[in-house]
């Protein structure tokens, strides 16, 4: 049976993902990521220009999935996500991922 392998660019966002929650995004350095990932920075390098755009992939990551879940919600029944949870305001999805990133 074959083995499946993600692709490096994957690898090293997963992995650059659990290394900012863990460690921080200030306290993760490059060759953190390129250690864990199993690639060399090279490699890193030609996936990303740096540290910074790593931040932004998983940002967009992240919007991507909640995009995806309201989205969901949203087709249950043809009604905007909003309306379907009481008191909801268009900032509360933002500020909820300010404070859930200052838990951490």
């Amino acid at each position: 049976m074959a083995r499946t392998v993600k692709c490096p660019e994957i690898r090293c966002s997963d992995t650059i993902e659990e290394l900012f929650l863990w460690k921080g995004c200030g306290e993760t350095v490059v060759s953190d990521i390129v250690g864990q990932v199993g690639v060399s920075q090279g490699a890193f390098y030609h996936y990303y220009k740096s540290k910074g755009d790593t931040l932004d992939a998983i940002t967009s990551r992240w919007i991507e999935e909640i995009r995806a879940g309201i989205g969901d919600i949203s087709s249950r029944d043809g009604s905007d996500a909003i309306e379907k949870t009481p008191g909801a305001k268009p900032g509360d999805i933002h500020e909820y991922a300010i404070k859930m990133e200052g838990s951490r």
